[in-house]
C-alpha cells in the first residue's frame, strides 16, 4: 500500500509540476513558509526517527533512548537504532536504515495529494511544508554519498562496514605507500572488491560534496 501510495503521488506530482515548481518559487523562502516549516520539520523527524525505531523492534532488536537534540535553534527528535547492527540479515539492517526515508516519503505522498485537492490555506500551507521537508530530506537522506540514512542502507548492501571513513583511509594508505613509500603501513582492506569499492565512493562524495557546497552557495547568493 505504501509504494502505491508513492507512485500515485509521483504521477500526480508529474502531471502537477508546473503548478508545484511556481509555487516552490514564490513561497519556500518567505517568512511565513520559514516559520511553519520551523513548526512542522520537528514533526516529521519525529515520525522519521519513530520509524527507524519501530522498524528496529519489528526485527526483534531493542530501542533504548530517544530524545532530542537542538540542531541550529530547532528541537530534532533522535532514536538509537543501533541494535539492527546486530541483525543477521543485511537486508533487516537495510530495511532499519530506509524506514525513515520511507516514512517521509509517505507523508509527503500523503501531503501532496491532499493539497492538489483542498483550497489554499493554512492547512494547504502546512501540507505543503510537509511535502518540501519530506522531498528535499529525502534528496539529501537517501543519498549514500552522504553520511546519513542512504549511507548506511548502502554499507550494509554492500557488507562494507565504515565504508565512508575506511574509503578515505585507504587513500591516505595508497598515498604513504606509494607515493612516500612506507612500508610498515598496513591495508585497511578486508575483503576481496573492497579496494573499487573504496576509490569509486571516496571520489564520488569528495566531488559531490564539493558540488553541492558550491550549489547552496550559489543559490543564497542569488537569493539574497
Amino acid at each position: 500500500i505504501t509504494f502505491c501510495v508513492i507512485m500515485f503521488a509521483a504521477l500526480q506530482m508529474v502531471r502537477n509540476w508546473e503548478l508545484l515548481s511556481n509555487y516552490a518559487v514564490e513561497n519556500t523562502l518567505s517568512p511565513y513558509t520559514l516559520f511553519l516549516m520551523w513548526l512542522v520539520y520537528p514533526v516529521i523527524k519525529l515520525l522519521h526517527e519513530l520509524g527507524h525505531g519501530f522498524a528496529v523492534k519489528r526485527w526483534g532488536g531493542e530501542v533504548h533512548e530517544l530524545g532530542i537534540m537542538m540542531l541550529v535553534l530547532m528541537p530534532v527528535p533522535y532514536v538509537d537504532a543501533s541494535a539492527a547492527s546486530s541483525f543477521r540479515s543485511k537486508y533487516k539492517r537495510m530495511l532499519v536504515g530506509a524506514a525513515g526515508i520511507i516514512v517521509e516519503l509517505l507523508l509527503a505522498a500523503v501531503a501532496l495529494i491532499i493539497w492538489l485537492n483542498i483550497q489554499q490555506g493554512l492547512v494547504s500551507d502546512l501540507l505543503f511544508n510537509v511535502m518540501l521537508i519530506g522531498g528535499v530530506s529525502t534528496l539529501f537522506n537517501g543519498n549514500p554519498l552522504l553520511k546519513f540514512d542512504g549511507y548506511f542502507v548502502l554499507a550494509d548492501a554492500a557488507e562494507i562496514p565504515g565504508l565512508g571513513v575506511r574509503a578515505n583511509k585507504y587513500y591516505g594508505y595508497l598515498i604513504q605507500r606509494y607515493v612516500f613509500n612506507v612500508q610498515s603501513i598496513e591495508s585497511p582492506i578486508m575483503a576481496g572488491g573492497e579496494s573499487l569499492w573504496f576509490i569509486v565512493y571516496a571520489a564520488a562524495a569528495f566531488v559531490y560534496r564539493l558540488f553541492l557546497m558550491v550549489a547552496i552557495t550559489i543559490f543564497f547568493s542569488n537569493q539574497y
